[in-house]
C-alpha cells in the first residue's frame, strides 16, 4: 500500500510539471481521490492487525488531514514504548513522499 502511495505521488508531480501547471481537474481530483484511499486502506489495514477499534472521527481526520491523522492514529494505537519509533518512520515515509514529489516533478521537467 504504501508503495503504491509513493507511485501516486510522483505521477502526480509528473502530471503537474508536464502539463505546465495547468494539469486536468478531473486527473488531479482522481489522483487525490486515489491518494487519500490507498491511505486510508493501508490504516484500515494496520489497526486491524494491531487490534485497534477506529472511530468515525479519527477515520474522517486520517482522510482529510492525511499525516497529522496518521502521526495521531499511530500515538493512540502503540503501546508506550514504540509511539516515538512510530512517529519517526512516518516522517522518515513523509520524507519518502517528498523525494517521490521531487523525482516526478523532475521527470515531468524533462518531458517538457
Amino acid at each position: 500500500m504504501l508503495h503504491a502511495l509513493l507511485l501516486i505521488t510522483a505521477v502526480e508531480s509528473l502530471i503537474v510539471t508536464a502539463a505546465n501547471d495547468r494539469p486536468h481537474l478531473a486527473v488531479m481530483a482522481l489522483l487525490g481521490v486515489l491518494s487519500n484511499f490507498t491511505a486510508f486502506v493501508w490504516y484500515c489495514r494496520d489497526s486491524d492487525a494491531v487490534g485497534y477499534r477506529r472511530s468515525l472521527g479519527l477515520n474522517i481526520a486520517v482522510i482529510l488531514a492525511g499525516p497529522f491523522g496518521v502521526a495521531y492514529y499511530l500515538v493512540r494505537s502503540r503501546p508506550k514504548g514504540s509511539r516515538l519509533r512510530a512517529l519517526m518512520r512516518l516522517l522518515g515515509f513523509v520524507c519518502m513522499l517528498i523525494g517521490a514529489s521531487a523525482l516526478g516533478t523532475v521527470t515531468g521537467a524533462m518531458l517538457t
